[in-house]
């Protein structure tokens, strides 16, 4: 378990360490989540953090590096982590989303492997997500399951645009992705890709700023499909009783993307709501649009 990002209190921890044991697993805190740093928002120093990423996954010891919450801080620490001992140490599980989105983008272009957009052990809601816990168990040690395959779940999934796709996923937090366009972390071809987004707090424009920038930098030429995920408290408000409109943050996400010409489907539940189901990140996925489907085509584990 590290903090790559924002600090953990000591009653998170304990929560957190707790859940993971539930799970059958068993955990070790790396310093970062119990560190303070140079500003209230930060796990301890940038190197410190990237230390605790590049002991976790160099040590046989451990089987996973789960972030144990997101925030902010990610981006400052990827410049500093040991990529070429992580590359002698080989693939390992790598587990988070929100923040954690470089990192999974790091792991990406820097080492080859695939991870997990998964939920974190120190958020309040982890516990609470049955759906997503059974989901994340199936990937962990099913893999090959219908379970861990499947990674719509329900009925609330939109076609905005329809057709059907096959690609390999990537995706995560959009505006940890618009943040990280041209850096050397970013993965430089998402040709033959399925994209999936999700963000928390981002008022519509701001999301139409995200993609525009991504639209023009080139970020999706080559992607053959787009899946939405939650975009919670991503108002705008009604002016009345101040009621979140869940539906224009995707409605802006359908327009800015329409000129891609490719399946366009919302409903997949990632992300900050109240299921958040794990995404095997680079591995081959078939996307239905019309029938709501996006399920693995190889092992949630590859």
């Amino acid at each position: 378990m590290i903090c790559p990002s924002s600090p953990l209190d000591d009653e998170a921890l304990g929560r957190a360490i707790a859940w993971v044991r539930h799970l059958g697993l068993d955990p070790e805190p790396l310093p970062s989540t119990r560190a303070r740093g140079p500003h209230p928002y930060l796990a301890g120093t940038d190197a410190a953090r990237a230390a605790d990423f590049t002991t976790a996954w160099c040590d046989d010891r451990y089987a996973a590096v789960w972030a144990a919450r997101g925030g902010y801080g990610a981006t400052r620490m990827l410049d500093l982590v040991d990529w070429r001992a992580c590359a002698r140490a080989g693939p390992k599980v790598l587990l988070g989303y929100s923040d954690v989105t470089c990192l999974h983008e790091a792991v990406a272009a820097r080492l080859g492997v695939a991870s997990l957009h998964a939920p974190m052990v120190g958020s309040d809601r982890a516990a609470a997500d049955e759906l997503g816990t059974a989901h994340l168990l199936a990937t962990l040690f099913e893999p090959d399951s219908e379970t861990a395959r499947d990674l719509v779940g329900g009925a609330d999934t939109t076609a905005r645009r329809p057709g059907r796709a096959r690609g390999w996923l990537t995706g995560g937090n959009l505006s940890l992705l618009a943040a990280t366009i041209g850096t050397p972390s970013a993965l430089g071809s998402h040709v033959g890709a399925i994209a999936v987004f999700e963000d928390v707090g981002e008022e519509p424009y701001r999301i139409d700023g995200y993609l525009t920038s991504m639209l023009r930098a080139g970020w999706f030429d080559g992607v053959v499909g787009v899946v939405l995920g939650d975009f919670t408290r991503c108002g705008p408000r009604h002016p009345v009783d101040a009621r979140e409109d869940p539906s224009a943050a995707l409605d802006v996400c359908t327009e800015r993307l329409a000129q891609l010409d490719v399946p366009l489907l919302s409903g997949l539940h990632i992300g900050h709501g109240p299921v958040n189901r794990t995404l095997a990140l680079g591995v081959a996925a078939a996307l239905d649009a019309d029938a709501g489907s996006l399920v693995l085509t190889e092992s949630a584990l590859i």
